[in-house]
């Protein structure tokens, strides 16, 4: 049980320290908002963990001070050992509520929340197809207007390339974009449809 309750708290205290800044600030609006940055769906999950260990934490001063050491210095590795040290002797004290965290980790880690690395490399995952869908919509318009500009630069390289290679001295005016290159194409043109009759 003992070494079930270790690799539990391992798995909390770095799954939670990331989000214990907001955490510890929750019912603000900004802190709401900072926490859903590292996941809306691991940002949830963590709630619900805190909402059961907070009682707990609040109630032994050692822990409270480790849970606030945390919050200043997530990525510390002697901050997290001291919450991992504190979390364990709070869940070996009350089964029952290690076995509520439990089943609340076990929950998250189906739903796709999970640690990645540790220490200063130490990164909550949650809901990660979700999270870069967000991104997406964001960067969508942006991402569009770029693949327009590249896409009107190769069109433009290209053609400039086919239509020196039928005339060679003829060149394109640097400024030209693809609208503009009809005119151009007509001249390029012009001679091959000659030769052949036209």
């Amino acid at each position: 049980m003992m070494n079930d309750i270790s690799q539990l708290t391992s798995q909390l205290a770095q799954f939670l320290a990331p989000f214990l800044p907001y955490l510890l600030k929750m019912g603000e609006k900004a802190a709401e908002e900072a926490g859903k940055k590292l996941g809306a769906e691991a940002w949830e999950r963590a709630k619900a963990l805190w909402g059961r260990l907070r009682p707990k934490v609040e109630s032994k001063p050692a822990a409270r001070e480790a849970v606030e050491d945390a919050a200043a210095a997530p990525q510390d590795e002697d901050a997290l050992a001291a919450l991992r040290l504190q979390l364990k002797k709070l869940l070996a004290e009350d089964p029952a509520l290690a076995t509520e965290i439990a089943r609340l980790w076990g929950e998250a880690q189906a739903a796709g929340v999970t640690v990645a690395a540790s220490g200063d490399r130490s990164v909550a995952i949650g809901g990660f197809l979700a999270h870069l869908e967000q991104i997406w919509q964001e960067r969508r318009q942006e991402l569009n207007q770029l693949g327009c500009q590249l896409r009107d630069i190769v069109h433009r390289d290209l053609l400039a390339y086919v239509c020196c290679r039928l005339q060679p001295g003829l060149r394109p005016p640097a400024a030209h974009i693809v609208d503009s290159h009809s005119h151009f194409i007509k001249r390029a043109s012009q001679p091959i449809y000659s030769n052949l009759g036209h």
